[in-house]
């Protein structure tokens, strides 16, 4: 048996009509109808009595609604909570960048970030050799130089030029 179908019966049940919930799914009534017909038939027994002006649910329609329905609220409660674990980010962020980047660049927008996601947490390593990110378990780095080769996704964010500069002796 799948949700949907008792998802179907649930919205008939609070609605009262086929047709209402077919307007509101944009099918076609008939469809509603067969949904609800496979149900009772997967179930065993009648979910409502029908005539051509009235739907009225079954004494065991009444008792399957009462429980499904509750039930039904505890599965959508549940799947909104993993989405919220996937979609807003916590644990800990480990991010590393030159010094002179980091300090100038990450450091004053690090508060704002934070403040967007409160439960994540922020480890910021400033430094400037070379470091194995696989090995020091970073999860983003900002480098200059050539892209990276391995299995890492990266990004080219700016180009930038170095000049070189001296003073006359």
């Amino acid at each position: 048996m799948d949700f949907e179908s008792v998802r179907v019966f649930v919205d008939v049940m609070k609605r009262s009509s086929f047709a209402a919930v077919a307007r509101q799914r944009n099918v076609d009534p008939s469809s509603i109808s067969r949904t609800v017909a496979s149900l009772a038939s997967q179930l065993g027994f009648r979910l409502f009595q029908r005539t051509t002006r009235k739907l009225s649910p079954t004494e065991a329609g009444n008792k399957y609604f009462s429980r499904v329905q509750d039930l039904m609220g505890e599965f959508d409660r549940a799947t909104e909570a993993a989405l919220d674990l996937v979609s807003l980010p916590t644990g800990t962020l480990r991010i590393t960048a030159c010094t002179s980047f980091g300090q100038r660049v990450l450091a004053p927008i690090l508060p704002e970030f934070r403040a967007l996601y409160p439960d994540l947490t922020l480890e910021l390593l400033l430094m400037d050799n070379h470091v194995d990110l696989v090995k020091e378990q970073i999860d983003v780095a900002v480098r200059f130089g050539q892209q990276p080769v391995g299995d890492f996704i990266s990004h080219k964010l700016v180009s930038r030029r170095f000049h070189l500069c001296a003073s006359p002796m």
